[in-house]
């Protein structure tokens, strides 16, 4: 009887260890080699909008982003080892997806790619309309219209009332 107990254990212990390292090794492989280019694409597909490029964040795109930027550096009093390599529980990385939507107009979508051990990666995207920036105004010009009749608008130079340009800055009038 004492055998069997001692089978079992082995084989309780032999199955914990695979189950852990087949864990390991899929956390590792989502946090360091999967791209995640199906999810991407049916993201875009549900939200009718057509890839340009997919890239990581640099330090501009971090000024005005809609997640929070990681530390550079993060130090922790906990460490775990798994197989004798150094892991952290939370993982996040961020991509960030530029795409058009059917009307041309720019949109930034961004993806955070939260990963645990013993869970699947957690996708949060998160859509910015980048052409809010770069669109026409949509005020009609003709409201804008200022007429120059005897000094310039930009620099205040006197005019005499006939000239295309002002002599002093070099603004054009119509």
């Amino acid at each position: 009887m004492g055998e069997i107990v001692d089978v079992l254990f082995i084989v309780f212990l032999v199955g914990l260890f695979l189950w852990v390292s087949y864990h390991q090794i899929r956390v590792f492989s989502d946090r360091n080699f999967r791209g995640y280019h199906d999810e991407i694409r049916q993201y875009l597909l549900d939200h009718s909008l057509e890839l340009m490029e997919i890239r990581f964040p640099n330090n501009i795109d971090w000024k005005d982003n809609c997640f929070a930027k990681p530390p550079i550096i993060s130090i922790s009093l906990v460490q775990f080892r798994i197989n004798g390599i150094p892991i952290t529980w939370t993982d996040r990385k961020y991509k960030i997806i530029d795409a058009i939507d059917k009307k041309g107009r720019e949109t930034r979508v961004w993806l955070e790619i939260e990963t645990n051990y013993f869970q699947k990666p957690i996708l949060t995207f998160k859509q910015v309309r980048r052409s809010k920036f770069f669109d026409p105004p949509s005020v009609d010009v003709s409201e804008n219209i200022t007429i120059v009749r005897d000094r310039c608008p930009a620099c205040g130079w006197k005019l005499s009332g006939g000239e295309t340009e002002c002599p002093e800055c070099e603004l054009h009038f119509q």
